[in-house]
């Protein structure tokens, strides 16, 4: 039984360092893709946008991903459909926040109108592909996992290459390939609400706590998020969106 516990808890975590790696592999490919087609100060308002992305998912998620993979076990689809429920306020809230940050941020301008529905539209959905992450830690349906963490690398890859081959310069557009990532994500999330139940579903009183609880570790989730990316948000703030983009560069 302890040999068999190992086995799955390495295999858990060789999955997720696969799919950290593929993410780090596509980030590299694209900032080199886009370098050749989009000025620095483009690629600097790429990565502010995907940064603002980055920092409202996390209250999206109103930290609820730690306790609630800490405290559930069950079924992919079963898992992935509850999770989406319970961070649904979050989701819902999270739009007219990000819509007020875009506005008063460098982007607010530039980007109107597609630029501005994308990074909208991909917090939303980025918050759907971390809850696959949750459903693969609960349910261990690691082939899920992989889908979601290499189809969206994919397909980010591929609309980079088709963008350098084209040579689109417009970084708005860039970003929309990054909200066309989450489609694995999107589809997943179709078929867990087409799926049957199996097993209990959330009962209210558990729902409460997960969210209580979440809300405890929301600032933990915060700072590590803003330890990681805080340079991201403030460079082209301090300074311009061309330093921004030199610097991810």
């Amino acid at each position: 039984m302890l040999k068999r516990w190992l086995r799955e808890e390495r295999l858990a975590a060789l999955v997720l360092l696969l799919g950290q790696l593929s993410a780090a592999g596509g980030a590299v490919l694209v900032n080199i893709f886009a370098a050749r087609v989009l000025n620095p100060a483009d690629r600097g308002d790429l990565a502010f946008g995907l940064q603002i992305a980055y920092f409202l998912t996390v209250f999206a998620l109103m930290g609820v991903q730690r306790p609630y993979m800490a405290s559930r076990e069950g079924e992919f689809n079963q898992e992935y459909r509850n999770f989406s429920h319970l961070v649904l306020p979050g989701v819902i809230l999270i739009i007219p926040v990000t819509l007020l940050v875009l506005y008063f941020s460098p982007l607010g301008e530039k980007w109107f109108v597609l630029g501005i529905v994308a990074v909208v539209v991909y917090t939303v959905l980025n918050a759907l592909s971390r809850g696959v992450r949750v459903g693969y830690v609960v349910s261990g349906n690691w082939k899920r996992f992989a889908f979601n963490a290499l189809g969206s690398q994919v397909i980010i890859v591929l609309g980079a290459v088709l963008f350098l081959l084209l040579e689109v310069d417009r970084p708005e557009l860039w970003m929309a390939v990054y909200t066309v990532s989450t489609l694995p994500a999107l589809l997943m999330f179709i078929d867990a609400h087409r799926a049957k139940y199996r097993g209990d579903q959330l009962e209210p009183e558990e729902r409460k706590t997960l969210r209580r609880k979440g809300l405890v570790l929301l600032p933990s989730d915060f700072s590590n998020t803003a330890m990681m990316r805080i340079d991201r948000l403030l460079l082209p703030l301090l300074s311009t969106s061309a330093a921004l983009g030199l610097y991810v560069t």
